[in-house]
């Protein structure tokens, strides 16, 4: 399977004065069912990192080279970005149910997830948030 879409995240640090960080952007994330890899664009096009999650394994792959590794996705987001980002989770949450294209929310993995969108049976706008880190993301 693949998915493409855009994407828009914010995250505040607990010691900032509530300005935040905004990252906006465009996603391909591929499924296999050994596999799946997401790959971040800026909204240009311009590929910015991929990440890669396997049984045991996920690694991350910046523009520039920079390579991070651990053994589950949650682990590797968190030390790319200081937040556990879903990336084990996405291919799921964007499969959603079929035959339920009315708003949906649910918590899993510590994120609070709701489908507020759907187009031809499938996920159009998902929005995460984390909330101990004060991260929301959303995907369309």
């Amino acid at each position: 399977l693949q998915y493409a879409g855009r994407f828009s995240v914010t995250w505040r640090e607990a010691a900032d004065d509530g300005t935040g960080q905004r990252a906006i952007g465009r996603f391909l994330l591929r499924v296999a069912p050994s596999r799946s890899e997401l790959e971040v664009s800026s909204p240009l096009g311009q590929t910015l990192a991929v990440a890669t999650v396997a049984a045991g394994a996920a690694s991350l792959t910046t523009a520039d080279g920079r390579q991070i590794r651990a053994e589950r996705a949650e682990a590797l987001t968190q030390r790319a970005f200081g937040w556990p980002a879903p990336l084990a989770e996405l291919p799921r949450w964007l499969a959603a149910p079929a035959g339920r294209p009315q708003p949906l929310a649910f918590a899993a993995s510590g994120w609070q997830v709701a489908i507020e969108t759907w187009q031809d049976g499938l996920p159009r706008r998902l929005v995460l948030r984390w909330p101990s880190a004060q991260v929301s993301a959303t995907a369309w």
